[in-house]
């Protein structure tokens, strides 16, 4: 049998849907400058 491409390894991480409400709903950076964390978002 042949080897798998790079692309055909991902692994299942049961929907991304789920990652943008936890980022949504996560809790708010309180610590640190603003505006440092402003640009991390990006």
């Amino acid at each position: 049998m042949e080897e798998k491409k790079a692309k055909n390894k991902k692994i299942n991480l049961g929907g991304s849907y789920k990652f943008k409400i936890a980022k949504k709903y996560s809790k708010p950076k309180r610590k640190g400058d603003k505006i440092a964390n402003r640009r991390k978002k990006k």
